[in-house]
């Protein structure tokens, strides 16, 4: 993803450097290799019979998927200041506790306002992409938002909120 990121916003990226950009490719596919044989050998290991279990797909009724997969990414957003986990065993608070401090919570929604906004930068796109896709366990599961399904994503979370003060100390 990374790869193509840069071939879309840098002119010229890949032509000096296609090797590396071959060799990347080659290695990926011959390190998933071993799950698509196994896969082809027996697909029930790819799609588990858990993943019908807790997804949004097939419990959402017909016609609705979109509609509760856009409530769920809604309410998984605000899991960090507005509603958490309502599982107080997932949650490590009380139920229904934001994920995150008032403050950490604030400058968490400035850094990432921050970072949306600035996503040509590097580092910026790379925490944003890190944060939606360890977003999506939880927004496409069922009974979101899901702290346990959503936990990957505390280091750039962190990120956010460290962006978020750094520009707000930078304007002092």
């Amino acid at each position: 993803i990374f790869l193509i990121y840069k071939i879309a916003t840098v002119r010229g990226y890949l032509a000096p450097r296609w090797k590396a950009a071959a060799v990347l490719l080659a290695a990926s596919w011959i390190l998933s290799m071993p799950y698509a044989i196994i896969w082809i050998k027996d697909p029930k290991m790819l799609f588990n019979p858990r993943i019908g279990e807790v997804s949004i797909a097939s419990t959402a009724p017909a016609g609705k998927v979109v509609a509760e997969t856009v409530e769920s990414a809604r309410r998984t957003i605000l899991m960090f200041n507005v509603q958490g986990d309502m599982r107080q065993r997932n949650n490590g608070g009380l139920s229904g506790e934001t994920q995150v401090d008032f403050w950490t919570g604030l400058l968490f929604a400035l850094g990432l306002g921050y970072a949306l906004f600035h996503w040509k930068k590097e580092r910026h796109f790379l925490m944003l992409l890190w944060f939606f896709l360890t977003l999506c366990a939880s927004i496409f599961a069922v009974e979101s938002p899901q702290a346990y399904r959503s936990f990957g994503n505390v280091p750039a979370v962190l990120y956010f909120a460290c962006l978020g003060l750094r520009n707000i100390w930078g304007s002092f």
